[in-house]
């Protein structure tokens, strides 16, 4: 008897481990390294043993000849002069200092920094507020249209930044929100991409579990609020720990529609210039500039910690998670339609629409 027949799990997926159809995947990408980058190698290292003159094979006679130049000499004494001496593994002199003038004696640092939560708050909070209704419908749903409207968010999800940038901006100065922080928040609330991302995993919800939930009289709002949002967390998860990155780094955006420098955020930040120093970086890789470099992964990571199985892991796990969300069955007021479709299944047969007793059995 199946194991789904017996009540027990559905039995996992087993790749391919044997057989020539792994090497039809791995033959495009092998070949092409082989021809661009192993072949062009090993034909210099042969070239290197032989005449460029007369082509007869002569040893190691050209590196000897190459190691007694006095420009390669030089070049690999500069070259190891800058590894050791300029670029050293640990500091002559440790010290917290720029961590203390970036975090206590730099008041742009602080300003900048609530610029940043002021902007990517909103936008993720607007994601998935906006995009998760839709995201519903496009995956649970049917009307007219709507193979034609989920194309369109496609392409515009498609669309660089540079191609909107021009319509936005003109958008943005007609309702009067340059120069403020709704020029990056509306923007990047309507966005495209998470709607796309939470229809993959809505549309993998079973539709023996919305079709339950219509039989025990839930309307379309109730099965999307007790059915969608607890089986499609993971999409929503992921949906912000992507907005959150991309907002949190953004740069073009800022620089686009924000003039004001005191309304810039943290991803825009770089030191002020002190008298008498030069460089790209003021003063070469000063210590408050790494300081302020060093730190910003830590909210990127503060950003996945909620949930790291459901919401970054979940990005190509989504049947899996569907299908065996016990732990999330119990949360909910409808975790009875969290069992597998067999089970509801079964139920539907028997002619009741209760699951009072439904896990005596367990």
């Amino acid at each position: 008897m199946p194991a789904e027949a017996a009540g027990g799990p559905p039995p996992e997926f087993e790749p391919e481990t044997d057989g020539a159809v792994p090497w039809l995947f791995l033959c495009p990408s092998l070949l092409s390294v082989a021809v661009l980058v192993l072949l062009p190698f090993l034909d210099a290292v042969r070239r290197s043993f032989f005449s460029a003159m007369s082509g007869q094979f002569v040893g190691f006679k050209n590196y000897a000849a190459v190691l007694r130049k006095e420009a390669f000499r030089l070049a690999a004494a500069n070259t190891a002069r800058f590894v050791v001496v300029c670029i050293p593994l640990l500091p002559r002199y440790p010290t917290l200092r720029p961590y203390v003038e970036l975090l206590l004696d730099s008041p742009k640092f602080f300003t900048m920094f609530w610029n940043s939560c002021r902007q990517v708050a909103p936008v993720v909070a607007g994601q998935v507020l906006i995009s998760a209704p839709v995201a519903w419908a496009f995956a649970r749903l049917r009307f007219r249209g709507e193979k034609a409207l989920f194309s369109l968010y496609i392409v515009l999800m498609l669309m660089p930044f540079q191609v909107t940038m021009v319509s936005s901006y003109l958008v943005l100065d007609g309702l009067g929100l340059l120069d403020t922080v709704w020029a990056v928040i509306l923007p990047g609330a309507v966005s495209t991409f998470p709607v796309f991302l939470m229809a993959r995993f809505f549309t993998a919800i079973p539709s023996a579990l919305t079709e339950a939930a219509a039989l025990d009289g839930a309307g379309p709002l109730r099965t999307f609020l007790h059915v969608g949002l607890p089986l499609g967390a993971p999409g929503l998860l992921s949906a912000v720990v992507l907005g959150f990155l991309e907002y949190w780094n953004a740069l073009e955006q800022p620089l686009t529609f924000l003039k004001d420098k005191t309304l810039w955020p943290l991803s825009l930040y770089l030191p002020p210039r002190h008298s008498g120093q030069r460089g790209g970086i003021p003063g070469g890789l000063r210590g408050d500039a790494a300081a302020g470099s060093a730190h910003l992964p830590l909210w990127a990571e503060v950003s996945g910690t909620g949930d790291r199985r459901g919401g970054v892991e979940g990005l190509g796990h989504a049947p899996e998670m569907v299908h065996t969300p016990k732990r999330r069955a119990r949360t909910s007021p409808w975790g009875r339609f969290c069992e597998r479709p067999d089970q509801v299944q079964g139920r539907i047969s028997d002619g009741g629409s209760h699951c009072s007793g439904d896990r005596t059995g367990e």
